[in-house]
Order: C-alpha cells, then structure tokens, then sequence
C-alpha cells in the first residue's frame, strides 16, 4: 500500500482548512471519551479554560462512543478531538488536540 504525493498534499490542505476553521470558530467543541487509555478530561478541562480566556465559546462533550454523524445537531464551529486520534479520518470538522497550536 503506497500513498502518492498527490493524495499527501490533499490531506495536507485538508488538515490546514480544518485548522483555519478551529481558528476562526467562535463555538468549539471538545471531544473527550470515557473510554479506558482515551479519556483525557484533564486535558480537555484546561483547553476550555485557555480558549475561554480568548473568548471562545468552549464546550465539553463527553461519551464512551463518539458518533460524528451527530455533529449537525449543534451549533459549533469546530470540533477539537482529545479521544482517539483516528477520529479525524472519520470527519474533516475534527481537529487533535496535538494539532492545535501552542
């Protein structure tokens, strides 16, 4: 299995508009699982307060399974995954928490 240069540069851009979207977003949510070796609570709590100082609007979404397919039913302008780092497969309005910049 090989992944050609043209399929890397499209991912590339992808995770730069997803990016560019958690920048702009005034309504973030943050994903946190309950799941055993995924759950980062911690993590998600101190995210909420550092954009609650840039006057985000910052929400905590807390499952065992994360169903992407239920994005549309909020408000939010981007979504930051502290879960499982393959969720950004699963949806382009997802960002990893590692992703963000510092």
């Amino acid at each position: 299995f090989k992944i050609s240069n043209k399929e890397i540069k499209q991912l590339k851009a992808k995770r730069k508009t997803t990016l560019i979207k958690f920048l702009k977003a005034d309504k973030i949510g943050i994903l946190v699982s309950t799941k055993p070796g995924q759950e980062n609570l911690q993590k998600a709590i101190r995210l909420k307060k550092q954009l609650e100082k840039k006057g985000k609007q910052p929400y905590i979404f807390l499952s065992n399974n994360i169903d992407t397919s239920q994005f549309e039913n909020f408000n939010i302008g981007s979504w930051v995954n502290t879960a499982c780092p393959g969720l950004v497969f699963d949806n382009s309005e997802i960002i990893n928490i590692n992703e963000l910049p510092k």
